[in-house]
C-alpha cells in the first residue's frame, strides 16, 4: 500500500514538473477582455481557456446608484485593510521575495505590460506605490520586455493591458507558494493585522 502511494506521489510530481506554457492577451479599461492559450507536454497538448463575459443587468437607475454606493464603501474598507498589511514591513519584505522568486522561476517571451492604478484616496495610492514602486522600477529595467506600471493619484482607476508567453514548472510554483504560506513572517503579519497589535 505504501509503495503504491509512493508511486502515485512520484507520478504526480513528475507530471507537475513538466513545463507549462501560457500565452495571454489581456485588456482591462472600460471592459475586461482576455484570451489564454495553455500548452503542456512540450506542445503536444494545447488548450484555449474559455473566458466568461458578464451579462448586462436590467436597467434600474435607483438600484444601480445604490449598488455603486455599497461597492464604493466596500472598496474603501478593503482598501484600508489592504493598506494596513502593505504597511507592515515583514509582510512587504516576504511578499517582495515571493514575487521575485516567482518572477525568476518563469521563462518569459515577448512580454508587454501596461498598468495604471489608483485609489479614490491619494494617501492609499501613495502607500501602495511605496510597495509597488521598487518592483515596478526593477521590472521596467528589463531590456528584453516592455513593462510599465504607473500610479494615478488623481482618479480611482485600474487599467491593464498585457500580452506575451510564460513558461513555468507547476511543481516549482507550488513549492515557492508553500514557502510563502509557511513563512513565520507572513503568519506574524496576519496575526498582527487581525488582532490590531
Amino acid at each position: 500500500m505504501l509503495s503504491v502511494l509512493l508511486i502515485v506521489v512520484l507520478l504526480i510530481s513528475a507530471l507537475l514538473a513538466i513545463p507549462v506554457s501560457l500565452a495571454f492577451n489581456i485588456s482591462k479599461e472600460n471592459k475586461f477582455e482576455s484570451e489564454f492559450k495553455l500548452g503542456w507536454l512540450f506542445g503536444l497538448v494545447r488548450v484555449q481557456i474559455p473566458t466568461q463575459e458578464k451579462k448586462p443587468e436590467p436597467s434600474d437607475t435607483k438600484k444601480k446608484e445604490k449598488d455603486k454606493v455599497v461597492k464604493r464603501a466596500t472598496r474603501k474598507r478593503k482598501g484600508r485593510s489592504a493598506m494596513h498589511l502593505v504597511f507592515n514591513q515583514q509582510f512587504r519584505q516576504r511578499l517582495f521575495k515571493y514575487t521575485s522568486d516567482i518572477w525568476r522561476s518563469i521563462k518569459k517571451e515577448d512580454i508587454e505590460i501596461y498598468v495604471q492604478a489608483g485609489f479614490d484616496d491619494p494617501a492609499n495610492t501613495g502607500q501602495l506605490w511605496g510597495f509597488v514602486g521598487p518592483v515596478a522600477g526593477r521590472l521596467a529595467g528589463i531590456q528584453q520586455h516592455s513593462i510599465n506600471i504607473q500610479p494615478n493619484f488623481i482618479n480611482q482607476v485600474f487599467e491593464f493591458e498585457g500580452k506575451g508567453e510564460l513558461r513555468f514548472s507547476p511543481l516549482k510554483i507550488i513549492g515557492i507558494s508553500f514557502g510563502l504560506l509557511l513563512s513565520p513572517s507572513m503568519w506574524r503579519a496576519g496575526y498582527q493585522h487581525l488582532t490590531g497589535h
